[in-house]
C-alpha cells in the first residue's frame, strides 16, 4: 500500500471500553469481533488476539479482530471471522478496497502470516471484485448469515420462520429451555 493511502490500523492499543464502545456503534455488530470472543478464543484454545481499529485520517471509522496461534516463532496462521466492522455503516467500495488492502499487505505469506478470511460483505460481485483488487483470493465458498428483524412482534417473527424451525422451537419449550442474559459473564463457573 502506498503512503498516499488514507487509511491506517492500529493494532492492541485501546481499552476494552473503547473497543465495546465502538461495537455498539456498529450497524451490525458481530460476536466474533467483540473482545469477550477474543478472550474466550484464547482461554479455550489458546489462541492470540490483535485488536485492530481502522482509522481514515486520524478517525476511528471501523475494527477488526484476527486470531492466530503462534508456531514455531512465527505468528503462525491467522483468521479474520466476521469482520471488519464499519463503526457507523459500510464504506464506499474504493475506500473499503484500500482498507481491505491494509490487511492484505499485514497478512503476506512471506510474513509468515498467511490469513484465512470470511469477511462481513454481502456476496455481490462488487464485493468479489473488492477482495480480488485488494490482494485477496476466493479458495471455498463461505456461511451465510441471516439478519433478523427484532422489531417485529413474537408470533410475527415465529409465523415468518421456516415449518422445521418452529417445530424445534415447540419442542425447546416444552423442555422449559431458557435463554439468561448475562452481560456481564456472572453465571460462567
Amino acid at each position: 500500500m502506498s503512503d498516499l493511502n488514507p487509511f491506517r490500523i492500529s493494532w492492541n492499543r485501546h481499552n476494552r471500553t473503547q473497543w465495546d464502545g465502538m461495537l455498539a456503534a456498529c450497524k451490525r455488530p458481530s460476536l466474533t469481533q467483540t473482545a469477550t470472543y477474543a478472550l474466550a478464543m484464547h482461554e479455550t484454545q489458546g489462541l492470540r488476539a490483535d485488536l485492530g481499529v481502522i482509522r481514515f485520517d486520524k478517525k476511528p471509522i471501523g475494527m477488526i479482530v484476527s486470531h492466530g496461534k503462534p508456531s514455531f516463532g512465527t505468528p503462525g496462521s491467522q483468521t479474520i471471522y466476521r469482520g471488519p466492522l464499519w463503526v457507523h455503516d459500510e464504506i464506499p467500495g474504493e475506500m473499503q478496497k484500500l482498507a481491505l488492502g491494509l490487511l492484505r499487505q499485514r497478512y503476506r505469506l512471506r510474513r509468515a502470516r498467511p490469513v484465512t478470511f470470511h469477511p462481513e460483505l454481502e456476496d455481490t460481485p462488487a464485493h468479489h471484485a473488492q477482495m480480488s483488487e485488494a490482494g485477496f483470493r476466493r479458495v471455498a465458498e463461505g456461511y451465510r448469515t441471516i439478519w433478523l428483524d427484532l422489531s417485529h412482534s413474537l408470533d410475527d417473527l415465529r409465523t415468518g420462520q421456516h415449518q422445521n424451525w418452529r417445530n424445534a422451537l415447540v419442542q425447546g419449550e416444552r423442555a422449559r429451555l431458557t435463554v439468561i442474559d448475562d452481560t456481564h459473564c456472572t453465571r460462567l463457573p
